[in-house]
């Protein structure tokens, strides 16, 4: 389905993770877009850097998702400069990373 129409259709509800994550890389205007997380949980682009914080989280449930489904992969690594990153994201990072 074309990102145009998710973001004509799906914006007076919860989207699921893949449709949020497309609606927020294509830069499609959505007011008030909600993505459904699962268990109940609403993710919603309220955080200090917004629309940029939402994606971020997203993608960082995303790769959670991934890590418990199949162990993290080898591309998983942080890129070697500063990011200006989501407090919600840091705090994901930080417990993703291994301890010791």
């Amino acid at each position: 389905m074309p990102v145009s129409r998710l973001v004509s259709r799906d914006c007076e509800r919860p989207v699921a993770l893949a449709a949020g994550i497309a609606i927020l890389e294509s830069g499609g205007p959505c007011q008030g877009l909600e993505v459904t997380l699962g268990g109940g949980c609403i993710a919603r682009a309220d955080g200090p850097l917004g629309r940029a914080g939402l994606l971020q989280r997203l993608v960082g449930h995303r790769l959670l998702l991934a890590f418990a489904a199949d162990g993290p992969p080898e591309c998983a690594v942080l890129p070697a400069r500063e990011l200006e990153i989501d407090p919600g994201t840091k705090e994901i990072l930080d417990l993703a990373r291994p301890v010791g």
